[in-house]
């Protein structure tokens, strides 16, 4: 994790102590699997014994990777670094699809027939760069009438799924190896990769879900600059 209180400069200068009033800026958290978002902020809120903490961006509980947070005086820049586009990395697990989309939810369907070939994969690709529709996934923290998406999919309630506007900046296939394919993805904010893991499932006829993620960076900050 590293501190920087110096974002025009780019360079961190020492810490206060915990507490105090000086204590204003940018954390740069590589985020473990595992925790939420909200967990980080917590840990950090008893930490520095300060109640101004947020993060810019939800990082699924299975994601690790960058997650900026913002403190005291920092939190007044949280929705301008909420804009930021984002820089993922993620391992497409074809064959299985799950309810949630990644690899902690229940399989709802699995494929026993061919496998779709790398060149079948790449025309698909094409269909997910630029700028498109995305429909929001059942397990969301978008709010539908005050309450959270997912929080219907757990009581088991049907709604109508939003879509948005993104922009897929980059989508790049580092490698294909059945039933994995890794996809390194540059995109605008509020883009979701398990949606997409699950639209190239279906696309393909195969099915398919996230085995892994990780965010490279978000905006300006990146792995780099984390610990």
């Amino acid at each position: 994790m590293r501190a920087d209180f110096d974002t025009n400069q780019g360079r961190s200068t020492a810490i206060p102590a915990p507490g105090s009033p000086q204590v204003s800026g940018l954390l740069v958290v590589d985020k473990p699997p595992g925790l939420t978002s909200h967990d980080v902020v917590a840990y950090l809120r008893r930490w520095l014994q300060l109640d101004k903490v947020g993060h810019c961006g939800t990082l699924d509980p299975f994601a690790t990777g960058v997650l900026v947070i913002c403190v005291n005086q920092a939190t007044r820049i949280a929705e301008h670094l909420l804009i930021q586009d984002k820089h993922y990395r993620c391992t497409v697990r074809f064959g299985v699809r799950t309810d949630t989309q990644d690899s902690t939810g229940q399989v709802t369907a699995t494929h026993l027939g061919a496998a779709p070939t790398e060149a079948e994969l790449r025309r698909c690709l094409d269909q997910f760069r630029g700028t498109f529709e995305q429909q929001v996934p059942r397990f969301a923290a978008v709010k539908i009438d005050g309450k959270r998406l997912y929080a219907y999919a757990r009581q088991g309630q049907t709604v109508e799924l939003p879509r948005r506007e993104v922009t897929v900046h980059r989508l790049d296939l580092l490698e294909f190896n059945w039933p994995d394919a890794v996809l390194e993805v540059a995109s605008s904010k509020g883009f979701y990769i398990r949606q997409l893991a699950d639209d190239l499932g279906q696309t393909l006829g195969c099915g398919a879900h996230v085995g892994a993620l990780r965010r490279l960076a978000s905006g300006p900050y990146t792995l780099q600059q984390a610990a």
